[in-house]
């Protein structure tokens, strides 16, 4: 845990890992962090989130986005070179069955671009294919309730 560790961070903890199906060398991770005072201080408070590209062929992790405040982010799969992004609740590590499945079906979901990180978290407007695709995906059973 000690390399998401650096100087405006203190307690990291991992949200969310997925790997980049269009380019299998990438693993990107969520991470949330508290302040060290809010830690000492038994505070949950104030968080600071971040997403790294972890590159397997050179072991090289870049922090490609970062914020202060938030919960960090679960990742819920790519459109393309789209990260989908949905905001983590600080404590929940089971958020229920078909969490993923209700943010996907949100009229605008978040996104990050794996090509222009920089960029920052956009606003996604998914498609009527979109749609379409994730509710044949959830009716066949490749997401489970």
């Amino acid at each position: 845990m000690h390399i998401f560790q650096d100087k405006d961070s203190g307690t990291p903890e991992i949200v969310s890992t997925i790997d980049d199906p269009s380019n299998r060398r990438y693993v990107y991770v969520s991470v949330s962090s508290r302040s060290e005072s809010a830690v000492a201080n038994g505070h949950n408070g104030p968080f600071v989130t971040k997403i790294y590209r972890y590159d397997l062929d050179t072991n090289k992790l870049v922090r490609i986005y970062r914020a202060a405040g938030g919960s960090g982010y679960q990742f819920l799969g790519f459109d393309g070179n789209k990260l989908l992004l949905a905001v983590a609740a600080y404590g929940d590590n089971s958020p229920g069955p078909g969490w993923a499945d209700e943010d996907l079906a949100a009229p605008t979901l978040t996104y990050i671009s794996t090509v222009n990180p920089a960029k920052g978290v956009q606003t996604y407007k998914p498609s009527a294919k979109f749609h379409a695709m994730r509710v044949k995906v959830y009716n066949d059973g490749w997401i489970q309730p």
